[in-house]
């Protein structure tokens, strides 16, 4: 059981890599986070803050989990979770991801795209991170969606396809 678990995370971490050349070659090249707007409409529950915005400017729990969204090459600066609630994620071609956040978990709640891959890998929680074989992301594929659950202390020193967030 261990060796296939080792040979599974070996297969994700290929596929990551393959996303990330894939999105270097075709996008163009990284953009750093928050140059611009993005690829993306992003629509939120009310009491999320938007990535790519600015923080709020009261004080967070120490305790506050992230979340990270690239897409298409673009990297968004990370925002924090301090709501339950849905980001909707729309690509200019029409394809749509809905992704669920509480303030220490995250889950792909809904996708239009062909393979369901995103939907399926299941609910990232701050306590799963260690364990789980991609981590703390979910992977869509189709449309080149990146989402990434980082914990309090992750988010200064994330590295995302090798741009360090700032």
């Amino acid at each position: 059981m261990k060796n296939a678990n080792t040979k599974l995370i070996a297969a994700l971490a290929a596929v990551t890599l393959l996303v990330a050349a894939a999105g270097l070659l075709l996008g163009g090249g990284l953009k750093p986070p928050s140059s611009g707007t993005g690829p993306l409409i992003i629509t939120a529950t009310e009491g999320l803050i938007l990535p790519g915005t600015e923080s709020p400017a009261y004080e967070l729990p120490g305790d506050t989990a992230w979340l990270s969204v690239q897409a298409e090459g673009f990297t968004y600066a990370p925002v924090p979770l301090v709501t339950e609630g849905d980001y909707t994620f729309t690509r200019p071609d029409g394809g749509r991801n809905t992704l669920h956040v509480t303030r220490s978990s995250m889950r792909m709640h809904s996708a239009d795209c062909s393979t369901q891959d995103c939907v399926t890998q299941g609910e990232v929680t701050l306590e799963s991170l260690e364990w789980r074989p991609l981590g703390g992301q979910i992977i869509c594929l189709p449309h080149q969606l990146i989402v990434e659950l980082l914990p309090a202390d992750g988010r200064d020193s994330i590295i995302t396809l090798g741009v360090a967030a700032e």
